[in-house]
Parts: structure tokens; sequence; C-alpha cells
């Protein structure tokens, strides 16, 4: 059994962290499961991380002045860290990838016709524009390991959130591919790492909640709706659907949580918790236009509405303790809005 992962898979957990990524890693040692990365994807992955630490550098920077010199200079001190973190990072992915038993795979030897004539014929990966030049070579890469690999445990993944490249709707075309080698393996799509499950990682039998750990979900996911979800970016889901350049989760008026699955981690006895989530928000949204940017003079609008959130996660224990949020994703939103109007403020 192998896991190929791509690069969006890394960006939205840059030191591959977290309960899910150990599980992979002891995997690995336990020659269960054997785990590809790309150069590619390192590079590319590489390449996001900085340039979202730069962005991130560049809009505190704007908003310094806004600030008494006290918080300045603990803005400074995050933008110092930022910035360390940034140049190093490769290093630090580098190292992360080792200690996890990955293996680099160079770029794949598929010849250029070979990618050119997809890319004319809009074949997955590539989408209707013809763009997924990066994704066909993940893509031959993937189906070099088809090739080179014994399938002895005829499982192989390829994880990727990419959808216009990866998704269900390319995944006819991509299985062609694969039928053609004629090879034994079973080829299946993972969009996210929480959704990949090594087998044997649980026990059969499905495990419960006790009512304190009930009470634990519950908080954890009223303090990850404060936090702004994740992986995803909550915030700014909040703030696209809602037209505005910022939101903010305020309060969390009521929630329901349905803990649909629970699964007993065969090595630890740790409990992995699937659940929905219904819950209704107050939520703070704000958007800034510039009347004159040489005079400074701008315009903050501000609303604050009350939506429905219905949302998915996933969850573990550690211990006896059900605290830790592996994602929280926000599936639908229903604008109720408790102002009616735009709250503008000039600066």
């Amino acid at each position: 059994m192998f896991l190929l992962v791509d690069a969006n898979a890394m960006v939205a957990n840059p030191l591959l962290r977290g309960h899910q990524w150990d599980s992979v890693a002891d995997a690995v040692v336990s020659e269960v499961l054997d785990l590809f990365v790309p150069e590619l994807a390192v590079q590319e992955t590489v390449a996001r991380v900085q340039d979202t630490a730069a962005a991130r550098q560049r809009g505190i920077r704007r908003e310094l002045r806004n600030w008494p010199q006290d918080a300045r200079e603990h803005l400074q001190a995050a933008i110092t860290a930022s910035e360390r973190f940034a140049v190093e990072y490769e290093q630090l992915l580098r190292e992360r990838l080792e200690q996890i038993g990955a293996e680099l795979l160079a770029y794949p030897t598929v010849d250029h016709d070979v990618i050119a004539g997809r890319a004319i014929r809009r074949r997955a990966p590539f989408d209707p524009g013809g763009n997924g030049y990066r994704d066909a070579l993940h893509w031959h890469s993937f189906l070099e390991l088809l090739e080179s690999q014994e399938p002895v445990d005829p499982f192989a993944y390829l994880l990727s959130a990419d959808k216009k490249a990866f998704g269900p709707s390319r995944h006819a075309q991509l299985l062609e591919d694969v039928e053609e080698l004629g090879t034994e393996w079973n080829v299946e799509f993972v969009s996210s790492i929480h959704d990949f499950t090594v087998p044997g990682q649980f026990l059969e039998e499905k495990g419960d909640l006790s009512h304190r750990q009930e009470q634990q979900l519950r908080s954890a996911i009223t303090s990850a709706l404060h936090a702004g979800g994740w992986p995803d970016d909550l915030d700014s889901a909040l703030a696209a659907r809602g037209g505005f350049d910022e939101a903010r989760i305020s309060t969390v008026e009521a929630l329901s949580v349905d803990a649909w699955d629970v699964q007993v981690e065969r090595r630890s006895g740790d409990l992995w918790v699937s659940f929905d989530v219904s819950a209704t928000c107050l939520i703070s949204f704000e958007s800034m236009e510039i009347i004159d940017e040489d005079l400074g003079e701008y315009t903050v609008n501000r609303d604050t509405r009350r939506w429905d959130l219905s949302l998915t996660g996933t969850a573990y224990s550690q211990g006896e303790d059900l605290n830790e949020i592996a994602s929280l994703r926000l599936d639908e939103s229903l604008n109720d809005p408790i102002d009616t109007g735009e709250q503008p403020a000039e600066h």
C-alpha cells in the first residue's frame, strides 16, 4: 500500500503535525504503508507557505500605525518571527518528511509530447482552459509508482485537495490511465489527510463518548469556531459569503453536535470522532473602502449578522480527554441579518 501526497495537503498543515500525520508515520515505520512525496510538491509547498507569510507580514505592517506603541512592538515581533519561519521553512519541512519516513520522488520521466497532448485534449488533470501542468507531473509520478511498486497490498492512494484536477468529476478519465497500465493496483483519491485510514488502524467495534467527552467536544468545537476553523479558513469563507473583507464569529448562541462515528485506534486506544455541527452564531463583518489613499481617508463598513451554520469535522481524544479538533469545515450558511444596513465609520 502506498500514499502519494500533493502540495496542497502539506500547505494546509505546513509542518505535518497532529494525530493523523503521526499515525501515518507509525504505519510507515510498521511497514504497512509507503509514503511518497514528489520533489515538485515540496518546492511548491515551500513557495506557497513563503508567499502566504509575506502577505501576512505586509498586512500587519499596513496596520501598525493604527495600534499604540506597546502593541506595535508585539506586532513587529510577530513579523520578525514570521520572517524567520519563512526562511527556515524548507529545512523544517524536509526534516519532518524524513522523520515520518517519506520518500522523495524525482520529477517523472514522462515525455513532453505526452504532457502537451494531455493539455491539448484538456484531458484530466488539465482543466478546460488547458491549465494543470504541475498537476499532470504529479499524476505521472503516481502512474510511475503504479508501474514500479509491487502490489503486495494493492491499494494506492493519491492525496490532493485540488478538486479541479483530482476531484470526483475527473476520476473517470484518470482511472482510464490506470486501466491502460494493466496493473493489479486499486486506486483511490482522498481530499484530506483526515479522510485517509490505514487498514487495521482501528478496532472493528465502534466506541462511545461519555457525557464528559461530549461536553469536552462541544467546548472544543466552540473554541474552534471562534478561532476560525481548521484547516480551511472559516472566517474567510464567511467573509466571502457575506460580501465583506473580514469576518469573525463573535458569539455562538446555539450548538448541536452529532458525533456519528467514533472509532477506537488499535495502537493507542484513542478515540477518533467524526461529527456534524449545527450552530447559530453572531458574526461580525468588516470591509474597508479607500477614499483618498494620499490623505489616508477611508471608510470602514461593519455589519453584524446571525447565521445558522452547518459544519463537519473530526476530533481526537488524548487519553480520556476529547479536546483536539482536527478539522472543522463549513458546509452551508443561512443569512438572517440583525442589522439591515451597513455602519460606515470614517477615519
